[in-house]
This record gives structure tokens, C-alpha cells and sequence, in this order.
């Protein structure tokens, strides 16, 4: 007897066929993230 909802299973086997897209994904929103952060404090120490 299956105690959780099918559409969660699925979700998790999506997120785990695409964990690879996904992390690469979060890594290079993450770097545009820091260098607009970077950016944004070295024009306001000049």
C-alpha cells in the first residue's frame, strides 16, 4: 500500500533524473548573484 501521493513520488523521480541540470542551474544563478552583488559594492566604494 503506497502511503504517499503519487505525484509527490513522481516530482522526487524528476527531480532526480534532473538533479545534475538543476545544481548546475542554482550554481550559475548563484555566481550571476555574487558578481551583481560584487558589482554593485565596488561601484558604491568608488
Amino acid at each position: 500500500m503506497m502511503a504517499e501521493p503519487a505525484h509527490d513520488s513522481g516530482r522526487e523521480s524528476w527531480i532526480d533524473r534532473h538533479r545534475l541540470v538543476v545544481f548546475l542551474l542554482i550554481t550559475y544563478a548563484f555566481t550571476w548573484v555574487i558578481q551583481g552583488f560584487v558589482a554593485a559594492s565596488g561601484m558604491e566604494a568608488s
